[in-house]
């Protein structure tokens, strides 16, 4: 009795650490190529100028940068590079500390601070929609190189202004907007912990040694 009870906890064991090593293998590591726009608001919805006079809007016309996403979809995270090609109201800027959370299928938070003038990690919060351009097999896209998704940010606060409203800095009220599209560079399985191996060899292990002595 006692070893048909390790028999069946041990299988019970090894099937759960086989469902998370196959939900680990079903959320790659996905890095994107990113080129898109940048755009600020006014509280009252207006666009905030930027670069040299007249200030023509968008505020800049082609960023460019780098995403990489553990792309499942409700609980994925990961980090994101950008870079200006033009100034903003005359000085240059920089976003940093990038982070990314998937806060369900096809919508990402981002945070990040954001430099300019002499004013230092303002804190900027940004939802946005990734929605399949190209992609080789939606709505379960494979995430294949070359996969393209449009991004828009999302207008968070239902005011009629996209983004989310900044609390601090020199913007306070501002919304900071980003869009484009991002494409697939490369794909790679999530790695898959040693000691997880280790784990399932110990309990395939014992499921032998159990089966043996009832066996006996």
């Amino acid at each position: 009795m006692i070893s048909m009870k390790k028999t069946a906890l041990a299988v019970a064991v090894l099937a759960t650490v086989g469902a998370s090593v196959a939900i680990a293998e079903a959320a790659p590591i996905v890095n994107f190529n990113y080129n898109g726009t940048f755009t600020m608001y006014t509280p009252s919805g207006a666009v905030q100028g930027s670069g040299s006079p007249p200030f023509p809007p968008p505020n800049d016309p082609a960023l460019s940068g780098t995403m990489t996403m553990d792309f499942n979809p409700t609980v994925g995270s990961g980090t994101a590079v950008i870079t200006p090609s033009i100034t903003f109201s005359g000085y240059w800027w920089t976003a940093h500390n990038i982070t990314l959370q998937a806060t369900g299928p096809g919508t990402v938070h981002a945070q990040m601070l954001f430099d300019w003038a002499t004013n230092a990690n303002i804190l900027v919060d940004v939802d946005f929609s990734m929605t399949p351009v190209v992609c080789q097999n939606f709505p379960n896209c494979g995430m294949t190189v070359g996969d393209s998704f449009s991004i828009a940010t999302l207008d968070s606060n239902s005011d009629g202004v996209p983004g989310i409203p900044m609390t601090g800095g020199p913007f306070q009220g501002f919304n900071a907007s980003f869009g484009g599209t991002a494409v697939v560079s490369s794909v790679s399985a999530v790695p898959i912990p040693a000691a997880v191996w280790l784990f399932g060899s110990g309990l395939l292990g014992l499921v032998g040694v159990a089966r043996r002595k009832k066996s006996s």
